[in-house]
This record gives structure tokens, C-alpha cells and sequence, in this order.
């Protein structure tokens, strides 16, 4: 037969016979397809950056959700006050922004450096979230949307509060609107109806302020507990001076 160069024969081949050079223990390469990736999303440049200069910033990271309530710029919220209150002497740090404990000992230098301490009053609170940020209003039908947290009062507020209910009234007994003063510095009260009972919502509302009935809590976040080496820390930015007799392990009598 001639053969046709132009032309090749086609030759059957059969997927499953093995071919003469073939090695047996060559082990094939598995390829898995795959959809096509989506692109990465590039984060924006400030994506999970903090300042940790900032308390509020602080607040929500060390609280687990029980933070200070506190209306932010021209807005009002809506509160109702729930026991325990507790009453703490505290110092404020204006170069690091942060509220805390007086050591209320003779001679403290908290007391020396920012003079004397000043009263604060915390109150156990439940914010009614979705009340008009305008006025405290709640209106027909809308979601009250209820938070726990704090309250805190000067012992000046305290007192105009009190002197403005009703005979027979308490602090418990209404609502309360908040929103800061015209100069920057404080906040004004006024009295609204006590609306979470008129809604019915006490179970709830009993729900929300359950874990912080004990004080605990209410107690850590008006003033942190600080030792007298940390509140020398804070204040000046370096460690109190070692004594010859004193070791570095005993840091609480520093």
C-alpha cells in the first residue's frame, strides 16, 4: 500500500491502555478549577485605625456595650432612671482626657496637681433610642428602641432635678430629656411622662438593667479605680521616684 505523507492515517487510541514508555508510578498532577476569584477589596486608609486618646473610643472597647449615655452635638435624647446610683469624688485630666477616682488621702497628688475633687453621681439608666432627636418626643407608633447604660450627674444638676418635680414625684418617676448647654459645657434636664410603662415594655426594660443592678458594673465606669503609682503616671507621664528602701515589686506602696 502506498503510503500518503500529505495525509497522516488516523490511529484509534484508547484512553485506558497503557502505553510502552508509560511509568506506573508516575503520579498525575490534579488540577482543580476554580471560579475566578473576586478582586480584594482595598480598605480605606482608616479602616480599624483607633485613637485611643479618645474616651468614647475607649468606652466601647472596654464596656461590651454598658456605656455612658450623653447626647452628641445640638441632638436630645430621652432617659428613664433606674437604681442603684452611686456617688464617686473624681479628678478629670484635661491633657489625657479621662475621668478618675480620687485617691482621697492626704498629701495625693491627684488633689495637689488638679486641685480639689469634684463630685459625680452615677445613675443607672435605659435610653429610649428612637425618640425624636429634636425634642425627647416618642412618636404614635414608633419603636422606642431601648438601651442600657449610664448617666452621669454633677451634684449641681442633682439638686435643680429634684427641686423641679412634683410633690411626691422622684427621680424615678419620669422621663427625663438631656441635651448639653448652649455654652458647650454641661447639660439640661427636663421632665417627660414615664413612657416604657405606658408602652407596657417593664418586662423588657427589667431585661435590659438585670446584669447591672449590682453596681459593679455602674461603679467601674463613673471612676476607674486607679493606684497611686498609676494616677502618677497619668498625671506626669513618668514612674514616682524609688526610694532606697522601696522595691519594684511592691508597686501599691510606691
Amino acid at each position: 500500500m502506498k503510503q500518503n505523507f500529505e495525509t497522516p492515517e488516523a490511529v484509534e487510541v484508547d484512553f485506558d491502555t497503557e502505553f510502552p514508555d508509560q511509568d506506573h508510578d508516575y503520579e498525575p498532577t490534579v488540577v482543580k478549577l476554580t471560579n475566578n476569584p473576586a478582586p480584594a477589596v482595598r480598605p480605606k486608609d482608616d479602616d480599624g485605625l483607633l485613637d485611643l486618646s479618645d474616651e468614647a473610643t475607649l468606652d466601647k472597647l472596654s464596656t461590651g456595650g454598658f456605656l455612658r449615655l450623653r447626647p452628641e452635638g445640638h441632638n436630645v435624647i430621652r432617659l428613664a432612671f433606674f437604681k442603684p446610683a452611686i456617688h464617686e469624688k473624681t479628678h478629670f485630666s484635661q491633657e489625657r482626657s479621662k475621668t478618675f477616682r480620687c485617691l482621697q488621702s492626704p498629701g495625693a497628688i491627684c488633689c495637689k496637681q488638679l486641685g480639689e475633687a469634684r463630685d459625680a453621681i452615677g445613675v443607672l439608666a435605659v435610653q429610649y433610642v428612637g425618640a425624636s432627636a429634636k425634642d425627647g418626643a416618642l412618636k404614635k407608633g414608633t419603636d422606642p428602641d431601648l438601651r442600657a447604660g449610664y448617666v452621669t450627674l454633677s451634684k449641681s444638676a442633682l439638686v435643680s432635678m429634684r427641686r423641679s418635680l412634683p410633690e411626691g414625684a422622684s427621680l424615678y418617676s419620669v422621663d427625663w430629656t438631656m441635651w448639653k448647654r448652649a455654652s458647650g459645657i454641661g447639660y439640661e434636664y427636663a421632665q417627660r411622662p414615664l413612657a416604657y410603662k405606658a408602652l407596657g415594655l417593664e418586662k423588657q426594660v427589667e431585661e435590659l438593667i438585670a446584669p447591672y443592678k449590682d453596681g459593679v458594673r455602674l461603679r467601674q465606669r463613673v471612676a476607674k479605680p486607679m493606684s497611686a503609682t498609676e494616677v502618677t503616671m497619668l498625671i506626669t507621664g513618668e514612674p514616682p521616684d524609688l526610694d532606697d528602701g522601696k522595691q519594684l515589686e511592691d508597686m501599691e506602696t510606691l
